[in-house]
């Protein structure tokens, strides 16, 4: 699945957002802390690293 990654820094904070080519958002990731937050159970394998 090929992901449209957009980075987004406000408010101290320092993300990248995974949406789907019609913009449906799939997760993000905090650049900061690492963390991954899937918001689309489908889509894990496409969000997380290998």
């Amino acid at each position: 699945m090929k992901l449209h990654v957009t980075r987004w820094k406000r408010y101290e904070h320092d993300r990248l957002y995974a949406n789907l080519p019609d913009g449906t958002a799939v997760g993000w990731a905090d650049v900061r802390t690492g963390d991954m937050i899937v918001l689309r159970a489908e889509y894990r394998n496409d969000v997380l690293p290998c």
